[in-house]
């Protein structure tokens, strides 16, 4: 039995005051959502602490009616009695508001802790762009042109560096006055309007689709490029130009001139991220960046080991580096640090299983 169970007699008045008599029923009507409050180990529930909160208010509707009947007879009491009636009701509410927030929290998912294999994130920069320069510079020269058609396609393989090479892109155009958006998904036939409404007045406008193969609004994107009054510049990013490409080139006709316009100016990624420059200078360039960033000594350059380099990736490269300056903490000082760039996701795997 509830320990409270007594506390509405308590403070009922006497016999000879009707008015609180009648008043002190508004108590018993909360006893039934009162008894539910209590689990069978004896402990009050969430609903529990609203089902005090009527009888609290309850209780005190009975006493401000007794009192008011006192002091100011009927008049008074019923004055006192919906003063304490309407009680319950903010209580209830502000209970209620305080259990919905403490679902709310329960529902959030806890900090992730995240392995040293999130630095290769490409949105993290943590290494500064690596070759591709002639692209970026024919991507660059392609959003300046005014009479370059609005759209371009830049496809390779995973890992080779084209979402890097696109976000080095919105870098140099954010600095003129470019307004540079990626599209979500399902967002690709309004995301020109809404941005022209978002920035009045701005004519310059770069959209990003990462991942464009995978997109099933890109038609309704187009259309929506080809009747903007501005200057709007479309990057499409993608694995390959597959069968996606031929049913944009096979869609309406104002899609389809500015698919055949990209397909002749079409960047291909090659694996070579910077000709003339070897994979292994690529690794050792990196490696004070990542050390940099676990705050931790990098190992001397000249004491990393590249192996397994053929064909690799800037994603392979840039994994080798990080897992350099991870094996490095693990030796002693001075000692040769060495990698195989066809091992290194494998590598890193293992570090996060820590994670």
């Amino acid at each position: 039995m509830c320990p409270r169970a007594h506390l509405p007699a308590l403070i009922i008045p006497s016999a000879g005051d009707w008015p609180s008599l009648r008043v002190a029923g508004l108590g018993l009507r909360c006893l039934p959502r009162w008894w539910r409050c209590w689990g069978e180990d004896g402990v009050v529930r969430g609903p529990g602490r609203v089902g005090w909160a009527w009888i609290d208010a309850s209780s005190l509707a009975v006493v401000l009616g007794g009192a008011g009947y006192w002091v100011g007879g009927a008049l008074g009491a019923g004055v006192g009695v919906a003063a304490g009636g309407l009680v319950p009701l903010w209580i209830e509410r502000a209970t209620r508001r305080e259990e919905a927030g403490e679902i709310a929290r329960g529902a959030e998912t806890a900090p992730r802790r995240f392995g040293p294999a999130s630095l290769l994130d490409p949105g993290l920069g943590v290494v500064p762009s690596t070759g591709r320069q002639g692209e970026l510079a024919a991507l660059l020269a392609w959003c300046r042109d005014r009479s370059a058609g609005p759209v371009r396609l830049v496809s390779g393989g995973g890992g080779a560096g084209k979402t890097r090479l696109a976000l080095e892109l919105r870098g140099r155009l954010d600095a003129e006055d470019w307004r540079c958006v990626d599209v979500a998904a399902g967002r690709e036939a309004d995301v020109v309007a809404a941005e022209r409404r978002a920035a009045a007045g701005a004519r310059l406008l770069l959209v990003v689709v990462d991942y464009a193969e995978a997109r099933t609004g890109l038609e309704g994107l187009l259309e929506a490029v080809a009747r903007d009054a501005g200057q709007v510049r479309l990057l499409l990013v993608a694995r390959q130009a597959g069968e996606w490409w031929q049913r944009l080139e096979a869609g309406q006709q104002a899609a389809r001139e500015l698919v055949a316009d990209a397909g002749r100016a079409h960047v291909p990624l090659a694996d070579a991220v910077e000709p003339g420059v070897a994979a292994a200078e690529v690794v050792r360039r990196a490696v004070p960046f990542f050390a940099a960033r676990l705050g931790v000594p990098p190992p001397d350059p000249g004491l990393v080991s590249v192996a397994g380099q053929q064909g690799a990736r800037v994603l392979d490269l840039h994994a080798a580096a990080l897992v350099a300056v991870l094996a490095a903490r693990e030796r002693p000082a001075g000692a040769v640090v060495r990698v195989d760039v066809g091992m290194v996701l494998d590598e890193l795997l293992g570090h996060e299983k820590h994670y």
